[in-house]
């Protein structure tokens, strides 16, 4: 079924998401408000007061998603519903999360604009369900969720860590991935399809065997989404809050097409329980990696390049073996394209992370002797790799030779997550005319927005060093906290900072 990284992307936001609807647009949602009152007081007279969520005998009562399918009015908003996005969140669960589907959102809209702050990401979930049409959302097939406590998801980012440098000590391209205590809540999903459509899936299924893998012999055998939605919201109600929702390129593709599931099926005013938020895990891992290159250039402007000549006779010292990732070849690209609805954003700026400040060699001036920083430096980076790839291994690597003057040498990197060291890429760091090294912002920032870069399973085979099971619901969710671990505690302190409310 088509997955994370095949999704539509967010682009940008092309008006001001605190826009109001239009005056047409306002009738038709005033229908739909007012419909599901009416069925919210008909709930309520068969609920006991204790009782919050929907009964088994109350799914089985209401209208059948089929038969209201061609009389529901096109999706202008959703319910009405202010969020209130706190200043200050300390998630407690993340709950990565992930839906399998029938194809991808037809004609979403362009959006464009700034994602800075919590308030925003809901107002762009909000403008996208608006203006999307209830007809061209598909059906979900799969749906997973793999809830980890905060306290372990942390351990788990520092044993990656730890495994990370060993690993590069020793020169290995072995996989990084850690074991992850978590609780799953994993369904396969009938969607409720006439013969035309089924017929049509079964094509896709044809053409893409790898995306649309699950046939129509397994889905009829399945539970509906209506069947299953009451398990699915026990599942989160019980979870420690503040919880949050983590899909990759969730904001165009997983939380609205679970708002359209739910408004198909009449259980939008049973939908997600209080204190659950979302996060896209797309815009975090660029939001970072931005804040990364904005941090190595003010740390390589900060270094005291004399200090450093003083010490290094650079022309008379041997160049030094430094291992470092490669950066893809324009060839290499157009081998991980994204799909047509590839994402784009413009980020939040964030805060540096995890920032050290440089420590310096000691004195040995005059001497050609190497100082023990440029010695501890030259171990962490594998002079002497085996470069022996394992055979899960995906990674590309190799060893070059850089002046001993060169700033990867001199940055305290050993408490980096495994995702930043992958960002030193020798290509980015220039030498000036008058001796002294930069960082080149604008290229690492350019080469990161190339197409396919940010899909899930490159991600994970650049920072993961493996390969998984793609364009499955739960291993699409195993594979993103994977990625998310790499990333280390820059992760959550975005996901505090940038965790948003739904808007239904």
């Amino acid at each position: 079924m088509v997955t994370g990284e095949d999704k539509t992307s967010v682009d940008s936001f092309d008006v001001d998401p605190w826009d109001e609807p239009s005056t047409s647009n306002t009738h038709q949602l005033t229908a739909i408000r007012v419909k599901q009152e009416a069925m919210k007081s008909q709930i309520e007279t068969q609920m006991p007061d204790s009782v919050d969520s929907p009964s088994m005998s109350m799914q089985a009562e209401r209208a059948s998603p089929v038969e209201d399918f061609e009389n529901e009015p096109q999706i202008t908003s959703p319910p009405a519903k202010r969020p209130q996005n706190r200043g200050f969140l300390q998630v407690k669960t993340f709950v990565f999360f992930d839906l399998e589907t029938t194809g991808l959102i037809l004609e979403p809209p362009s959006i464009e604009g700034s994602i800075t702050e919590r308030g925003q990401a809901t107002a762009g979930l909000e403008r996208f369900i608006r203006e999307t049409s209830l007809h061209s959302y598909p059906h979900v097939t799969e749906l997973a969720m793999v809830a980890v406590d905060r306290d372990i998801l942390k351990s788990a980012m520092h044993r990656m860590s730890d495994k990370d440098h060993t690993l590069r000590n020793n020169g290995e391209l072995k996989s990084r991935r850690v074991s992850l205590p978590c609780s799953v809540h994993s369904r396969l999903i009938k969607p409720i399809l006439t013969e035309a459509e089924w017929i049509e899936l079964e094509n896709k299924r044809k053409e893409k065997p790898f995306v649309f893998h699950i046939g129509r012999f397994e889905m009829e055998r399945q539970r509906t989404f209506l069947d299953e939605w009451l398990g699915i919201r026990i599942f989160l109600q019980g979870l420690p809050k503040p919880a949050c929702l983590v899909a990759h390129n969730g904001l165009k593709f997983d939380f609205p097409i679970l708002f359209g599931e739910l408004l198909r099926n009449h259980v939008i005013n049973d939908a997600i329980p209080s204190e659950v938020y979302f996060l896209d895990s797309l815009l975090a891992f660029r939001s970072i990696d931005d804040a990364i290159y904005t941090e190595m250039r003010s740390l390589i402007s900060a270094l005291d390049w004399k200090m450093i000549f003083e010490q290094i006779p650079v022309q008379k010292a041997p160049a030094k073996q430094v291992q470092v990732t490669t950066a893809r070849t324009t060839e290499d690209r157009d081998l991980f394209e994204e799909s047509p609805q590839s994402a784009s954003h413009t980020l939040a700026p964030m805060e540096s992370y995890e920032m050290k400040t440089p420590e310096r060699p000691p004195p040995t001036r005059n001497s050609l002797s190497e100082p023990s920083k440029l010695t501890a430096r030259r171990s962490l980076f594998s002079p002497n790799a085996k470069a022996v790839q394992s055979p899960t291994s995906c990674s590309e690597a190799n060893v070059e030779e850089v002046p001993v003057d060169h700033p990867l040498l001199y940055l305290n990197s050993e408490q980096w997550s495994p995702s930043k060291k992958n960002r030193e890429l020798s290509k980015y760091f220039l030498k000036t005319s008058n001796g002294k090294w930069e960082f080149d912002k604008n290229a690492a920032m350019s080469d990161s927005r190339v197409r396919g870069s940010y899909k899930l399973e490159n991600l994970y085979s650049k920072n993961i060093h493996d390969t998984y099971d793609a364009h499955s619901a739960e291993p699409d969710c195993h594979a993103l906290a994977q990625v998310c671990l790499s990333y280390g505690e820059a992760f959550v302190n975005y996901a505090d900072k940038m965790a948003a409310t739904f808007p239904f």
